[in-house]
């Protein structure tokens, strides 16, 4: 078992190794991502804002500077995208919130049955010492 992790282990140091080099090779330009662009801010609050519908996405992408720091084809595939999400955000926030309701009736349902239970207890042992007291007894 020893021999079998330090074989894994030289193999993911060999990976992270030819992982860094082929980092290095690539320039800083072209690691351009959309999901850590100020773009994809922007976008959300146009089509929030409703000026995404009023236009078509290669117009769009014209209105700001960081727009234009993608491809056409990829700013447009991201603008319908974005439509799409906010378009189905109230579908799935009932799913959410009757997920979090049923969650929640499991819970008070929990917490009723133990207090049931609890105060059952405390019932039981009135009923008892009720029973072994008697009206003139000289406990009192």
């Amino acid at each position: 078992m020893t021999r079998l992790t330090k074989k894994h282990k030289k193999v993911v140091m060999q990976d992270e190794a030819d992982f860094q080099h082929d980092m290095n090779l690539i320039p800083e330009k072209s690691m351009l991502v959309w999901y850590t662009h100020p773009a994809k801010e922007l976008l959300k609050k146009d089509v929030e804002s409703g000026v995404a519908s009023t236009m078509y996405p290669k117009d769009l992408r014209e209105t700001r500077i960081e727009y234009q720091d993608f491809p056409i084809q990829k700013f447009c595939s991201e603008v319908h995208h974005e439509k799409q999400r906010q378009r189905a955000k109230p579908f799935w926030q009932w799913f959410r919130n009757k997920e979090a309701r049923e969650m929640h009736e499991s819970q008070v349902n929990v917490m009723r049955n133990q207090w049931i239970q609890d105060n059952d207890e405390d019932v039981n042992q009135l009923r008892e010492v009720l029973e072994r007291w008697t009206p003139y007894s000289s406990d009192s």
